[in-house]
């Protein structure tokens, strides 16, 4: 199974959603699965990391613009290098803004959140009204979702119907198949 995941910065980056891509991305090569990740960078290249694709595209080191500019790059470039994936992946609400992208194409798109950044203080009221929005449209366009906590899937269960909806905890590693 070919599956593009997008929505992530540098895994040079020590981060949550670094560590937890790093993780997923190499569980899923070990089973077989020909995995892509595309990842925010200060330069554009093309690596291998545990088994599968890492592509590196250049945007701004913006803290606003940053994850905007990853999930628009990289949805366009996966839509024409991997126009026949069979899953296309979405980490965090600005980048599961661009899910519509393949929804219209009628591709198979699983959005993962992994934060309600709209509860999080260190935002100005004005930044998590508007994360609120975002979420909310992520959530009521996208019918396969992943949350990181089950106070996520409690809240989008009853918030928003006929989801296929799964509890995906961070920080859990799982040994290879035998």
């Amino acid at each position: 199974m070919q599956i593009v995941i997008i929505g992530c910065r540098s895994l040079d980056r020590v981060g949550g959603i670094e560590s937890y891509m790093l993780d997923l991305c190499t569980c899923l090569a070990e089973r077989g699965h020909e995995v892509i990740l595309y990842v925010g960078a200060t330069s554009e290249s093309i690596e291998e990391k545990n088994g599968f694709k890492v592509i590196n595209l250049k945007v701004t080191s913006n803290k606003y613009l940053n994850k905007i500019l990853i999930g628009l790059k990289s949805t366009l470039n996966a839509m024409k290098q991997y126009p026949d994936a069979d899953i296309y992946h979405y980490n965090a609400n600005v980048a599961g803004l661009f899910t519509i992208i393949p929804l219209l194409k009628r591709k198979n798109v699983v959005f993962q959140g992994h934060g309600f950044e709209w509860k999080r203080a260190k935002w100005n009221p004005v930044v998590r009204f508007c994360n609120k929005m975002l979420d909310n449209f992520v959530l009521s366009i996208n019918k396969n979702i992943l949350m990181c906590s089950q106070e996520q899937v409690d809240y989008v269960q009853s918030h928003f119907k006929n989801k296929n909806i799964m509890f995906a905890p961070g920080g859990v590693h799982y040994p290879p198949l035998a």
